[in-house]
């Protein structure tokens, strides 16, 4: 039978947070020094304490760094999205046309003329020929 850890956090009180955030900002402790000096279990969470109390803009701010090939790359995604987008917004209007037409043309087909047209559309289409054929009876 396997024996299982059970995984207790641990939590540090706000006194706790800011003593450690001053004995680093003072020089006295790197952070990997004050995690092992204190037991804190990752650098994580006194970077963390750092952002919240910390006097040093550094750590408050986030630095992204990207490579020339990556920021053109991102570029070039944003575009074909922006373009993307577009056709999307293009496409989507001449559907819309399309049935308001098929529409307005089925007001003015008799029955057998209907037939004919609906072994030729699409399902959104027989939905819309359904709908327009309710509306008039």
């Amino acid at each position: 039978m396997r024996h299982e850890k059970s995984r207790t956090g641990i939590r540090y009180s706000l006194s706790f947070k800011q003593q450690v955030v001053r004995v680093i900002e003072s020089g006295r402790f790197s952070v990997l020094e004050a995690r092992r000096e204190y037991g804190i279990g990752s650098n994580a969470a006194i970077y963390n304490w750092l952002r919240q109390y910390g006097s040093d803009p550094s750590y408050k701010e986030v630095v992204r760094v990207n490579m020339i090939d990556e920021k053109s790359r991102i570029q070039a995604l944003q575009e074909e999205n922006a373009a993307l987008k577009e056709a999307l917004a293009e496409i989507s209007m001449q559907k819309i046309a399309s049935d308001v037409h098929l529409e307005v043309a089925l007001k003015y087909l008799s029955p057998e003329q209907k037939k004919t047209v609906f072994s030729k559309l699409s399902r959104s289409q027989h939905a819309l020929l359904n709908r327009v054929d309710k509306k008039r009876t």
